[in-house]
């Protein structure tokens, strides 16, 4: 991936010229030839315009900083687990035009915000007295246009507020229409439905009094795991309805992860089931009946709820 070949470019540059403020286009693009061929340099025998590296290497800083930031809570949160306070931030000098003056790429370091320092592992109890996680934010694949833009966050506001309100009202019409339907013709037309065909409409109902419940509940619990229609092959990617004082909800697929402290297998989240009704809860992958775990979005911590 050359996003990830231009950031180690960067850092191989800063580790080599700590006293830099910035690279240049052209630097950044020859540093990373020395770890795979881009061809935009071109051979000895015709080298490439520098217009057209200095391109290149806008587009794809552009496309990194775009990757990077979606990515940053999850990379904060790898390091303060790791017991680091600060995090890497890129950042771009614009040109003020002309030759002379080209653009400069780089990155610095900054404080990582309070929220996530409180989730360091040397602030949480001894593992070995108390077996706990700690939740991270792991990349959500999408695979299709309506799970990109939950991924990157629906504000409910204008189009998206509008959009949500006639997916309710659909849900719900469509679920009174089949019970209606099926009142009618028991009750009114005398016809005798067969077992089959009670059970398809009964099936219908529930499929979408259960998709109308989940989104008006999601504003009073905050996280939900996603309908199907929101899922992806793990099938464990969760909606978070996200509200500040004065600002409108954002509605956004997250997928958390996590590493078991008894076996170190992945931990992904489930439904509760009947086992535990009502909750979102982190299944190791090795022994998911065993090793399961509480989930705290708001703390990214889980406690152990099986006797071990």
């Amino acid at each position: 991936m050359q996003c990830a070949s231009l950031l180690r470019a960067l850092i191989r540059l800063y580790r080599k010229y700590p006293e830099r403020e910035g690279f240049q286009g052209v630097e950044i693009v020859e540093e990373m030839e020395l770890e795979a061929a881009t061809g935009c340099l071109g051979s000895p025998a015709k080298p490439a315009d520098p217009d057209r590296i200095r391109k290149f290497a806008r587009e794809l800083f552009k496309d990194l900083q775009k990757c990077f930031d979606e990515k940053l809570s999850g990379i904060q949160q790898r390091l303060s687990e790791k017991g680091f306070a600060e995090s890497i931030r890129l950042f771009k000098f614009e040109s003020t035009g002309g030759p002379g003056n080209p653009s400069l790429y780089g990155i610095e370091f900054e404080s990582i915000p309070e929220i996530n320092i409180s989730t360091r592992s040397d602030c949480l109890p001894d593992p070995s007295k108390f077996p706990y996680v700690t939740y991270r934010e792991d990349d959500v694949i999408a695979k299709g246009r309506l799970i990109n833009v939950f991924r990157l966050g629906m504000r409910l506001e204008g189009v998206g507020k509008w959009m949500t309100v006639l997916w309710l009202v659909f849900l719900l019409g469509v679920s009174v229409l089949f019970g209606v339907l099926i009142l009618i013709q028991v009750f009114y037309l005398k016809h005798k439905l067969d077992d089959v065909s009670i059970l398809f409409n009964a099936a219908l109902i529930l499929f979408f009094v259960h998709h109308f419940k989940f989104v008006v509940s999601l504003p009073a619990v905050r996280v939900a795991l996603a309908p199907g229609w929101l899922q992806n092959e793990e099938r464990d990617l969760i909606v978070s309805w996200g509200k500040n004082p004065g600002q409108p909800a954002v509605l956004k697929l997250i997928r958390y992860g996590a590493n078991c402290p008894i076996c170190g297998g992945e931990i992904r989240l489930r439904a509760g089931r009947i086992r535990f009704m009502g909750r979102i809860i982190g299944a190791c992958e090795n022994s998911p009946r065993e090793h399961v775990y509480s989930f705290d979005h708001v703390m990214r911590r889980g406690k152990l709820l099986v006797d071990y």
